[in-house]
Order: structure tokens, then C-alpha cells, then sequence
């Protein structure tokens, strides 16, 4: 048996929020240097205005073109949640 603490966030309308497994910043290109928090907050900056599933792609694509599309040697997973009122 686990016990978990609860957190509850304010989720306004047009917030996102990026859920992502440590393999993303973990991952190496082929100098060894990682992806990194600084990476995906760039990412998170510049996919701002895209919804959800592209942003995801746009990821993708960056983080393939970072590590030469190698293999991860973790796993790599991420979830984004927009709000949208719509």
C-alpha cells in the first residue's frame, strides 16, 4: 500500500499544464549533454500558442532532432492539458 499526498492547482482558462516522465530532460545528444529543463522550457514558450496534440509533436520533432533520433536510454513520456472554455 502507497500513501499519496493530494495537490489541487488554480486551472485557469488558456493555462497549460506539461506532465513529463525524466527521460525528456535526460535524454543526450551524441556529445552527452542533456536536453535539459532549459530546453523544454524554450519548447514550452515557443509552442505556446499551438494547441495540445501539436505542441506534443513539436516535442517530438525536438527532442529527435537534439539527440540524433537515438534511442532514449530511459523512458521518455509526456502529457499536456490545456483549458480551454470553449
Amino acid at each position: 500500500d502507497a500513501d499519496f499526498d493530494g495537490l489541487e492547482l488554480a486551472f485557469g482558462s488558456g493555462a497549460r499544464v506539461v506532465v513529463y516522465s525524466d527521460g525528456l530532460v535526460d535524454s543526450h545528444n551524441d556529445d552527452g549533454a542533456e536536453f535539459g529543463l532549459d530546453r523544454l522550457l524554450d519548447w514550452a514558450v515557443s509552442t505556446a500558442e499551438l494547441d495540445a496534440v501539436d505542441a506534443v509533436a513539436e516535442l517530438r520533432h525536438t527532442v529527435y532532432a537534439w539527440t540524433g533520433r537515438r534511442p532514449p536510454d530511459d523512458d521518455v513520456a509526456v502529457i499536456v492539458i490545456d483549458r480551454t472554455d470553449a
